[in-house]
């Protein structure tokens, strides 16, 4: 270990969550694209108010309208109502459901990797390209070494101690447990 670095705690949950960061790319792409598909989709509607906006609201002449429905598109939607309007319902909750889950796990999947990238920016440089080299790049340790220049062993002592560093930033504890 680098310099007599712990591997305690806080440097594993650094570690594990640099592990995951490729895979926290992806989810976010994934994540874009099934919100993008939301779009175009006025989902904070409710479903009596999508229900009328299949009325068809065109007045034919300057009499009043009655109170019964008189053109055949509202006959529609009100009959659809009533036969189907509480299975409906149902579907119409899920659906604004996924799409506010979706945006809530996208929202705090972008606050992590926010922060894992500014506890690797905080890093010295020869750190910083070892750590996102190894674990956002997936290099094997011989390539990693190659580029900066220094041995294996040199750049896993100096990603032990850039972890543990990052961990303070991350965690907000000065003594890493």
């Amino acid at each position: 270990m680098a310099m007599g670095i712990e591997k305690g705690i806080l440097y594993r949950k650094t570690e594990a969550l640099l592990q995951e960061y490729r895979a926290m790319q992806a989810r976010v792409i994934i994540l874009e694209a099934d919100l993008a598909a939301h779009m175009g989709r006025d989902i904070s509607e409710t479903q009596d108010a999508a229900i009328q906006g299949m009325y068809f609201a065109r007045q034919l002449s300057d009499m009043p309208r009655g109170n019964e429905v008189s053109d055949k598109t509202c006959a529609v939607a009100d009959k659809w109502r009533e036969q189907y309007g509480k299975e409906f319902h149902h579907v119409w909750k899920m659906f604004v459901l996924d799409k506010e889950n979706l945006e809530h796990e996208l929202r705090l999947l972008k606050q992590d990797m926010a922060r894992i990238d500014a506890a690797i920016n905080s890093l010295l440089p020869v750190d910083k390209d070892i750590v996102t080299l190894y674990y956002v790049d997936g290099l094997r340790w011989r390539k990693i070494a190659r580029k900066v220049n220094y041995t294996v062993i040199t750049c896993i002592k100096k990603r032990d101690k850039a972890i543990w560093y990052m961990s303070k930033s991350l965690f907000g504890k000065w003594k890493v447990v």
